[in-house]
C-alpha cells in the first residue's frame, strides 16, 4: 500500500507553488495518518508532487 508522508523538512516544495487556499489544506491535513487522509488529499499533494519535480 502507498503511503504519503509530509515533513517539516522540504515542505517548502510544496507550500510555494500552493496557493493560499492549498497551503492551508497541507497544513491541516499534515499529521493524518494513512487511514485518517480522504482520497481528496492525497489526490492534490500527488498532484503537487509532478509539478515540483
Amino acid at each position: 500500500m502507498k503511503k504519503i508522508i509530509i515533513s517539516t523538512v522540504g515542505t517548502s516544495l510544496l507550500t510555494n507553488i500552493a496557493s493560499k487556499e492549498e497551503r492551508t489544506k497541507i497544513y491541516t491535513n499534515s499529521n493524518c495518518s494513512q487511514n485518517e487522509c480522504n482520497k481528496e488529499i492525497v489526490e492534490f499533494v500527488e498532484k503537487l508532487e509532478k509539478i515540483s519535480f
